[in-house]
């Protein structure tokens, strides 16, 4: 039986509606507003205190990262006072984003033309109790309706979606959805298409900067479902609205590509190659994409149980629970990160002319010295390892075509790609050892190249980076508290070119191994080469037609093989990574790197003219520092509240 309980707003906009019946869940809810409410009583005290101009004057002008700190504190106040962490499916009308939601939930309980018909979005929350609340553009709740079940509620559900009142924007959804527990939400977001559905779209690119993350459904019968009407203006605005988007994570980005069953008649090697071109696409538009967050899936084969299609949504669910995983509870997890760093900043640099003020002028000479000294020693450590920047990528380069020149040549690769082709006939052998020997090809790199960079290119520059490392923190512990915008660590790890960090090697992998997969015209080009070389210049096709099958499948392996000579290997490998492998290391050596050594050299400067002045603002600066500290103090009382674990 449904009940009605028209007028009773909820706490708040987007908040669960009964604390006191409700699970371990609500609880979350409840505490997670009460740190909320805490962070605004932080942001706003830390917005008075940057307007002061005692702030501007010892602490802006010398400090990292608060060029712009006014504009920083805003974005992050208005991402505060969001309570959800909604987990959003965009997609263009008729995609599949209801059925695909129904899947995620386990029932029907979204009719499929919920969002088509009207410009609601529509937001489902973990909840005991059975529950809908119609809102209106502000998120003011215009009525809630109790039910005993689902099925009830999936009944007015329906009804609903056949009403057409401009009143209601948001329809909220309660029911026990254990896969996302806590404060994340998924949003069914009205789809993008045709002209006359442009309020649905404008209703779902409003709501775009909301997400924390993203699952885009795309229609691959409408001509594969990455078309530059629909989905590309999508991705287009989450990439402008990044910068507004706070505690949002490119990487936490999944594509679906459904309906694949409508093209299931297509031959294998053409549905691959249509998956592959879908990638590069996807890849194009979205650079974080990661290929295992890219699926092939049939809402409606899913729906049916068809082993075919169920493997593909398995593991689609699974990727997605890692990806809710990592955003329950984000928001505070990316604040308390951000105020963190902001006041241990003004905290170094308040303390840091403290320590001047308080020195000797000789004492303070002597550690100036030291710093100059190793400035010095840091330059010439910069200079060498450019000069052999050349000399690693080339031998990765050498490694790896002879590594895989080697794995192709072996008997064991050729009884591998001829396995089980007896059933196979001359005029089907050719595009099954074209597709056994690309997917070998990418198992290859997949499992290799990671290893090769690891100890060619980063072999080298793993003791001069700890040597770097080692000497910055070491002159950044001399003159904490300045303009030094270089932060070790991050640098590093943004160039991609850490030997310090375990993780830098392998991210650099990835990225070699991402880009080679999403660019299947490097070494799978090779085998392209061997097809037209063996057919048009060794006669292939002719001897297809006169040799037994066991000699046709044998030397039609030998045209491919052929043409995968080691020079011919390298000489793609080099034209197709050479840049981006020599940008990516030379961005930490020539960039980042440099640019902190003369900035480290004007503190010195800096340092050198200002100690005096220091010591006659010796109470100001005392006071900005129980300021920072005891802004300190209210930021670890909310890092030690209790929110209900992961």
């Amino acid at each position: 039986m449904a009940t009605k309980e028209a007028g009773q707003q909820f706490r708040g906009g987007n908040d669960c509606p009964d604390d006191s019946s409700s699970s371990s869940g609500f609880i979350t809810v409840n505490r997670y507003i009460d740190i909320q409410e805490e962070f605004k009583k932080l942001y706003s005290s830390i917005t008075t205190f940057v307007a002061e101009e005692d702030f501007k004057t010892h602490i802006k002008k010398d400090a990292h990262g608060m060029k712009e700190i006014e504009k920083q504190l805003r974005l992050q106040e208005l991402d505060a006072i969001k309570t959800d962490c909604p987990i959003v499916i965009a997609g263009e009308t008729s995609c599949g984003k209801s059925s695909i939601i129904n899947l995620i939930l386990g029932e029907m309980i979204l009719p499929t033309s919920i969002t088509a018909s009207t410009s609601r979005v529509c937001r489902i929350k973990h909840s005991e109790q059975c529950m809908v609340s119609t809102r209106n553009s502000k998120d003011e709740e215009i009525d809630r309706t109790s039910f005993e079940n689902s099925m009830e509620m999936a009944k007015t559900l329906e009804t609903l979606a056949q009403t057409n009142s401009d009143e209601i924007s948001y329809v909220d959804i309660y029911m026990p959805v254990p896969l996302i527990q806590g404060n994340v939400i998924i949003v069914d977001t009205p789809g993008c298409g045709d002209k006359e559905q442009q309020k649905n779209a404008d209703r779902m690119m409003s709501y775009l900067p909301n997400a924390l993350a993203f699952v885009f459904v795309l229609n691959v019968p409408n001509a594969g479902g990455i078309q530059d009407d629909r989905l590309i203006p999508v991705l287009s605005k989450v990439n402008q609205s990044l910068d507004k988007m706070v505690s949002f994570s490119p990487e936490d980005v999944i594509f679906l590509l459904n309906k694949w069953d409508t093209i299931a008649h297509e031959s294998v090697q053409k549905l691959e190659n249509f998956f592959e071109q879908s990638k590069k696409s996807l890849h194009k538009n979205w650079e974080k994409v990661d290929d295992s967050c890219i699926f092939r899936i049939s809402a409606i084969k899913v729906a049916k149980r068809k082993p075919k299609y169920t493997k593909d949504f398995d593991s689609f669910l699974k990727t997605l629970k890692e990806v809710i995983a990592r955003n329950e509870n984000k928001r505070v997890k990316v604040h308390l990160r951000f105020l963190n760093d902001f006041l241990d900043e003004c905290n170094r640099v308040v303390s840091t002319k403290l320590e001047i003020a308080n020195r000797e002028a000789g004492e303070n000479q002597t550690t100036l010295d030291d710093s100059s000294k190793k400035l010095e020693q840091l330059e010439e450590t910069r200079k060498e390892e450019i000069s052999n920047i050349e000399r690693n990528i080339d031998q990765f380069f050498d490694e790896a075509s002879s590594k895989f020149h080697q794995y192709i040549n072996h008997p064991c690769f050729k009884a591998a790609i001829l396995q089980d082709t007896d059933e196979l006939t001359r005029f089907t052998i050719r595009q099954e050892l074209d597709t056994r020997i690309e997917n070998k090809t990418k198992d290859w790199m997949k499992e290799n190249l990671k290893e090769i960079f690891e100890r060619t290119i980063m072999a080298d520059l793993i003791s001069k980076f700890e040597e770097i490392q080692r000497s910055l923190h070491s002159i950044k512990d001399n003159l904490k508290g300045f303009k030094t915008p270089f932060n070790v660590d991050k640098k590093i790890v943004t160039a991609v070119a850490s030997g310090v960090l375990p993780s830098g090697a392998g991210v650099i992998g990835s990225f070699l191994i991402r880009s080679i997969i999403s660019h299947p015209g490097v070494l799978i080009g090779i085998v392209t080469v061997g097809i037209v070389t063996g057919v048009l210049f060794s006669g292939l096709v002719a001897f297809e037609v006169v040799d037994d099958f066991e000699t046709v499948r044998d030397k039609a392996f030998e045209a491919r093989i052929n043409v995968f000579t080691e020079k011919e290997i390298k000489r793609r490998l080099k034209k197709e990574y050479y840049d981006g492998v020599k940008r990516i290391v030379s961005a930490f050596l020539e960039g980042d790197l440099e640019e902190e050594i003369i900035n480290i050299k004007d503190n010195v400067k800096t340092m050198q003219t200002d100690s005096e002045s220091y010591k006659a603002q010796k109470n100001t600066l005392s006071t900005l520092k129980k300021t920072v500290v005891r802004e300190l103090e209210r930021l670890q009382k909310i890092e030690r509240t209790d929110i209900k674990p992961e």
